[in-house]
């Protein structure tokens, strides 16, 4: 089901983009067992911050939600989609359109984020390597990329005015 009003609040009063966000990556934190609030509200608003800075055009909250739209849709298909959703989450959490280690930078604020809210060395490790294969130099072998690299150019299969 796509994430437009979800929550709580849903029937009452329309959510703005950032309250979607917020709530979509706390019930993520859940699902992935981190408990510290602080830390989920913290990265939450790290999140918000960086997909709203003005040279993300196309880089921004409305991108998250897509991907995590399509998210929804390839639990059955991953063998990690815990960590296809974190990598969609951080993947481009940098964004200079001059620059071109975006996906470094955020592949390694991915894997210390990981790291500070106490997810295993694996789990890390492979959401860095996931967010590296959104660089598009090559074709990956490993299936969650693919899924991951699918995910995040799902927009080119949507229709022009979108």
């Amino acid at each position: 089901m796509p994430i437009v009003g979800c929550g709580r609040w849903a029937d009452e009063v329309p959510l703005t983009i950032e309250q979607i966000v917020e709530e979509e990556f706390f019930e993520f934190s859940r699902r992935i067992k981190i408990k510290d609030y602080f830390k989920i509200k913290e990265i939450s608003n790290d999140l918000i911050k960086a997909y709203t800075e003005n040279h993300s055009v196309y880089h921004n909250l409305n991108h998250i939600i897509d991907c995590l739209n399509e998210c929804k849709e390839m639990p059955y298909l991953a063998e990690h989609p815990n960590e296809i959703e974190m990598a969609v989450w951080f993947h481009d959490i940098v964004y200079d359109p001059k620059a071109r280690d975006n996906e470094d930078k955020s592949a390694k604020i991915a894997y210390e984020t990981s790291r500070n809210i106490s997810l295993p060395e694996i789990f890390s490790q492979r959401v860095y390597n996931l967010i590296l294969a959104t660089k598009h130099h090559e074709l990956s072998k490993d299936i969650d990329a693919k899924i991951l690299v699918d995910i995040d150019l799902s927009i080119l299969g949507q229709p022009r005015e979108k």
